[in-house]
């Protein structure tokens, strides 16, 4: 699933390319800051599996998700403050897709 939202950032980046160098950099940033923590979220919970050890996976659901809420806000502070030029629409307007994106892709897939 990563690996296709992967795909869809590079063809989404691409596009923007063909249109202004800031609004590519923008849906990179935003992009990025969606599927870096998406991954991490994937990593950490599902570390443990199984029955006998349920209150871990719960135990990893909850951090995992406090991690990745963390790691969006800093992800945005720091496009923000370090990235330079941005045009917002585009950084929040490919976050939001991706999102919408990984939904669409997770619930076709049968995963939800």
């Amino acid at each position: 699933m990563l690996a296709a939202d992967a795909l869809l950032l590079l063809l989404m980046v691409a596009v923007a390319w063909c249109f202004d160098a800031a609004m590519a950099r923008s849906v990179l940033l935003g992009g990025l800051i969606f599927l870096l923590p998406q991954a991490w979220f994937t990593w950490r919970a599902f570390r443990v599996r199984g029955a006998a050890a349920a209150q871990a996976v719960v135990q990893g659901f909850y951090r995992a998700e406090a991690g990745k809420f963390l790691m969006v806000t800093a992800g945005f502070a720091l496009a923000f403050n370090l990235a330079g030029p941005l045009q917002a629409q585009w950084l929040f307007g490919s976050y939001v897709l991706m999102f919408l994106l990984n939904s669409v892709l997770l619930a076709r897939s049968g995963a939800v």
